[in-house]
């Protein structure tokens, strides 16, 4: 790799490395004005987004992909156990959501597991043959997987503008108002997905693909 080439690519790690522990801290540190329209409940709002997963995704292919990375026993061996740690990680954090130092974008456990769901989803990849890599193969899976960014982005926008609907429709019965938006906004999302999917995600990876032969 050329220096200059090299001296990029370690500012870009560095700066990806920074998105990844700012936006957490920023989650657990900020204490916004419900509903208030200041800077920090701005930010806030922008860092329970999750931009830093977004991150930690491509900077994670970007380290592993490298061949120290790539043939390194040790990490061969470590991969699995910090994949099920991972995993066990985030059953506590969607059982225990509800208490305190569980509880989702601002607790300290919720944002390390976060983190650490690389190495799930790294140890998923390397090893294709573990049972559950095996079941997310399934047709099945992989429909919802190529459309899970798309739920990802749209389901609460969704979920909000159709239960404000309904909490006007059930005025004064909030449990009617969630039971009937539930199924309705569920439906929704999967159709918006899926439009997102063949129309704007479908037609960018294609782009990708050609700008990559190109750039060869």
């Amino acid at each position: 790799m050329k220096a200059g080439k090299a001296r990029r690519m370690n500012a870009l790690l560095v700066g990806m490395f920074a998105v990844v522990i700012i936006m957490p801290v920023l989650r657990m540190t900020l204490t916004p004005e419900l509903g208030g329209k200041t800077f920090e409940s701005f930010l806030f709002g922008f860092s329970i987004l999750r931009p830093d997963s977004l991150v930690l995704g491509c900077l994670v292919a970007m380290i592993f992909r490298l061949d120290p990375a790539k043939n390194s026993a040790a990490l061969q061996r470590f991969l699995p156990i910090g994949g099920n740690i991972a995993l066990v990680m985030f059953a506590m954090t969607l059982c225990l959501g509800g208490f305190t130092p569980f509880a989702p974008f601002v607790s300290l456990f919720y944002n390390l597991t976060v983190i650490a769901m690389a190495l799930w989803i790294l140890d998923l990849v390397r090893r294709p043959q573990a049972k559950f890599a095996s079941l997310l193969a399934l047709p099945i899976c992989r429909w919802f997987g190529k459309r899970s960014y798309g739920i990802y982005i749209w389901h609460l926008l969704i979920y909000f503008v159709i239960l404000s609907f309904f909490e006007n429709v059930f005025v004064g019965r909030p449990k009617m108002a969630l039971l009937v938006t539930f199924p309705i906004a569920f439906a929704v999302t999967i159709g918006v997905s899926v439009l997102s999917w063949n129309y704007v995600e479908t037609p960018a990876l294609k782009y990708k693909e050609r700008f990559a032969r190109i750039s060869k």
